[in-house]
């Protein structure tokens, strides 16, 4: 038996116990007497130890133990006395108790690792080491078992298994290729990337000698042996960019960077490092640097302002265009740029790049004012990539100022354009409905007339009760008030008004055109539907321009339906909420519709299916719609009428 597990022996709890067993094996009373003392002195150091120790009679009855092998398995060490030693083990590990007590019946003694039963019920591993104890003639009495619990050094071993592939993991990752150096024998031991990097068996490499004079290029084989040479001398640490020859014949570029160490006598004994393949990142630093100067050619050929800003710094490069048209300082920044903005936009524009900034967006754009060479403020859209860190942190924006001011005149002149084109349509309108206008005009009229007739009358007739006049005299008023709205609709629907807008009820303009369209529909014997949604919210437009859109609408279902029979003239006008800040305006009609083909060139300018039409009232039409944040759609099926719908933004609190 080993001193060890003598040591581990050397505890009894109850010794009187265990001297009686060893009294009936031996019967030897006086060998009792002699050893009472040795016993006692076993047991205290037993007892002391951290290590579980048990005493197993030889049919397995536990004899003995330890309070440490009591509280590795959940029990007082009382509590374990004469039970079966197999209520310790898991059931499927008695197959492994079973060859253990086979090899103590053999060879004496049993090393190895068992897994034990808790009282709990959880498993836990354990070192175990069992022993013969024997009499003074040699024959067995007992089992010593001597346990380790492996717990903290399994969950040791695992971590560090994990620490380990996930240091290996990122070797591998990295492409770096790790070496050690035994300087004395010129041995190279490798790892990381080394067969992935160089093709290589690790045998194959060799020994420092071969490295330099076999893979190392030729013509940097001197300046590897000088930095070499320079490290030793200077006790320093060895750092060079050199080219090794890949098995496939090719030559990579690697950064060498090691460490000497040294012994106490000043004598060097071993170098470790790392190799950093950089054939790759030396490529990409070429494309990098022809991409730059394409960058910079491109940004000097360029008619757009070109800048380059680093944010972190707040310095900025500009092209020759950028200093032609804004002649910024040699030390203009952020706060040169925003000086410069006309003060009308500054806010705006800057709050809308500080926005870009805070919400992590990769692009931002404005169109704005800028104060120009001559003193002038050009119209620009600035257009600008942001470039980030890996916290999101913006670093650099990269952008073009393109000088928009003749575009946006001629944008402005288009839009007076189109306002002339609406007008000159709208008066056609009226001469259109002209005839219809004055008959609706003659009816009150007439009737204003036969009314103060009816009055005069009257009056010659009575001479001194009027009171029968005021019925008459209400009808006049009220006639010629009806007379004056119309006259008045007509008046400012004509009136030339761009851009003017307001709150309006939806409802109201489209009431206002029903009344102009009225004699209209009539004279063409169509029935006009109006369906209005009392509940909707107003909406901020040029009222002018949207009546134009419903009256366009309107008489071009009029025109759709001209050639059906009478009883089936039908134009359905409706107003709706269709999202909670959207009003839908819709005008259906029951004519023969139009075909997928048409459809794709309704708002294309000049395209009609009218002999007399100009092609421009729906484009016209759409244009207004768009101005005002809407949309302007149709859809038909062939044969069953078509409808125009437009949707306008409701009025919102900021709209105020």
């Amino acid at each position: 038996m080993s001193d060890s597990t003598t040591n581990k022996v050397q505890r009894f709890h109850e010794l009187d116990s265990l001297r009686a067993r060893l009294d009936d094996l031996t019967g030897e009373s006086q060998r009792h007497d002699e050893e009472k003392g040795p016993l006692i002195f076993l047991a205290e150091l037993v007892e002391k130890s951290e290590q579980g120790l048990a005493i197993v009679g030889l049919e397995g009855k536990v004899i003995f133990v330890n309070q440490a092998f009591a509280t590795m398995h959940g029990f007082d060490a009382n509590e374990l006395r004469d039970e079966d030693v197999r209520i310790l083990y898991p059931a499927g590990q008695l197959a492994e108790v079973d060859e253990a007590e086979r090899s103590l019946q053999d060879a004496g003694e049993y090393r190895g690792e068992i897994w034990r039963l808790h009282r709990d019920g959880t498993r836990f591993p354990t070192f175990t080491t069992n022993s013969l104890l024997r009499d003074v003639s040699g024959n067995p009495m007992a089992v010593v078992c001597v346990v380790t619990d492996l717990t903290d050094l399994k969950q040791t071993e695992a971590e560090l298994l994990r620490l380990r592939g996930r240091y290996e993991a990122a070797i591998e990752a990295t492409g770096h290729i790790l070496y050690d150096t035994d300087l004395r024998t010129k041995e190279l031991i490798w790892g990381g990337n080394a067969k992935k990097s160089l093709g290589y068996e690790l045998e194959e490499l060799g020994d420092l000698d071969k490295w330099v004079s076999c893979l190392v290029h030729p013509e940097d084989r001197e300046r590897f042996r000088n930095e070499v040479d320079r490290c030793l001398a200077e006790r320093n640490n060895f750092h060079l960019r050199y080219r090794v020859r890949h098995k496939n014949g090719d030559y990579i570029t690697v950064d060498d960077n090691g460490r000497i160490f040294f012994d106490e006598k000043g004598s060097p004994i071993r170098a470790v490092g790392c190799l950093v393949h950089i054939t790759s990142r030396q490529k990409t630093e070429e494309k990098l640097r022809d991409s730059e100067q394409r960058f910079r050619l491109a940004a000097q050929a360029t008619r757009d302002g070109i800048y380059d800003w680093d944010i972190v710094a707040d310095r900025s490069w500009r092209n020759d265009r950028y200093r032609e048209l804004f002649a910024p300082p040699e030390s203009s920044s952020y706060d040169w740029w925003a000086a410069n903005i006309h003060p009308s936009d500054r806010d705006g524009v800057v709050q809308r790049l500080e926005r870009a900034f805070a919400i992590l967006e990769d692009f931002w754009d404005a169109e704005y004012r800028f104060l120009a060479r001559g003193g002038e403020y050009a119209h620009v859209l600035d257009r600008g990539f942001i470039l980030r860190d890996e916290r999101g942190r913006p670093l650099r924006m990269i952008g073009a100022m393109t000088d928009i001011t003749t575009r946006q005149v001629a944008e402005e002149q288009a839009r007076e354009q189109l306002a002339q084109l609406a007008h000159r349509d709208r008066l056609s309108f009226m001469g259109e409905m002209a005839a219809g206008l004055a008959h609706e005009l003659s009816q009150p009229l007439a009737a204003i007339i036969g009314y103060v007739q009816g009055c005069i009358r009257r009056l010659a007739a009575t001479s001194d009760d009027a009171t029968g006049l005021l019925e008459p005299l209400n009808q006049v008023a009220e006639e010629a008030d009806r007379a004056a709205r119309i006259i008045d609709g007509l008046k400012r629907f004509m009136h030339k008004r761009v851009g003017a807008r307001s709150a309006a009820a939806i409802n109201e303009l489209v009431r206002n055109v029903q009344n102009l369209v009225m004699a209209e529909a009539r004279r063409r014997q169509v029935e006009v539907h109006v369906e209005l949604d009392e509940q909707l919210p107003l909406v901020q437009v040029d009222s002018i321009q949207i009546q134009q859109v419903i009256l366009n609408l309107i008489r071009n279902a009029f025109e759709a339906i001209e050639q059906g029979k009478p009883a089936n003239r039908r134009v359905a006008v409706r107003t709706s909420r269709c999202a909670e800040s959207t009003v839908e305006v819709s005008v259906a009609d029951s004519g023969p519709g139009f075909s997928p083909k048409v459809e794709e060139q309704l708002f294309a300018p000049f395209f009609t299916t009218k002999a007399a039409g100009t092609g421009m009232g729906l484009l016209i039409s759409k244009r207004i719609v768009e101005a005002h944040g809407g949309q302007l759609v149709a859809s038909s099926t062939p044969g069953q009428g078509a409808v125009f719908k437009f949707t306008l933004p409701a009025q919102t609190r900021s709209s105020f």
